[in-house]
């Protein structure tokens, strides 16, 4: 959730809403790279479902399965009208 990652993992720079998906970017997170050494801003995004009387729920916290460093990956988030998410990176390779 939110309090998991640090104050500095820029949670909520972009948030995208349709029907009851949220999905958060994050993209100055630090997530594990393939070695398991954490990688400094790769970013992640995180998928809720909300509802009115129940509140939000985390459905669940994507990141590259590559992580690399300074990707920002989750700087622009969107969802289509299949709910497929769409997540933008602008530094990644």
């Amino acid at each position: 959730e939110a309090n998991a990652i640090s104050p500095n993992s820029f949670f909520g720079s972009s948030v995208y809403v349709q029907g009851n998906l949220v999905v958060v970017g994050a993209p100055r997170s630090r997530e594990q790279g393939v070695n398991q050494e954490y990688v400094e801003n790769s970013g992640s995004i995180f998928a809720y479902a909300c509802y009115k009387d129940t509140g939000c729920t985390l459905i669940k916290k994507i990141s590259p399965r590559l992580s690399e460093p300074d990707a920002s990956f989750g700087f622009s988030v969107a969802i289509n009208d299949d709910n497929i998410i769409i997540v933008g990176a602008p530094e990644g390779k």
